[in-house]
């Protein structure tokens, strides 16, 4: 079963097991999903030791544990197949960061669909 085909996927397509597997298998080899530049660089996602985090990343640094309370907040997942869950159930629209008070959050450098699948797809 390949990956979808974005270019047919409305914003409300969820990730899904087989992309949200392949991204927890590039974390676990050590690549790091971020933006790289001063200042916000949107929200990220790394693995720290053995937690996965998803969390803001600030002037390009990989997200660890201790950023997940560094607005806007982020999550930590403590085993492969809970990240592996909770990535696959997203969309790009849950992921936009619409709920955050702050509008400046809203979309603003924030992981989508088109992102996770050029992440799984490339090399280390």
């Amino acid at each position: 079963m390949g990956m979808r085909n974005l270019n047919e996927n409305p914003e409300h397509l969820t990730v899904g097991t087989v992309l949200a597997t392949r991204v927890a298998d590039r974390l676990d080899d050590g690549a790091v999903l971020t933006y790289v530049h001063r200042d916000y660089c949107g929200m990220g996602l790394a693995k720290d030791e053995d937690t996965y985090v998803y969390a803001s990343v600030w002037d390009g640094y990989p997200p660890t544990i201790a950023d997940i309370r560094t607005e806007p907040k982020g999550l930590k997942f403590a085993s492969r197949d809970k990240f592996i869950d909770w990535l696959a159930s997203q969309s790009d629209e849950s992921l936009a960061g619409l709920e955050l008070e702050k509008e400046f959050f809203h979309n603003n450098q924030r992981i989508t669909l088109e992102r996770l699948q050029d992440f799984a797809e490339a090399s280390l």
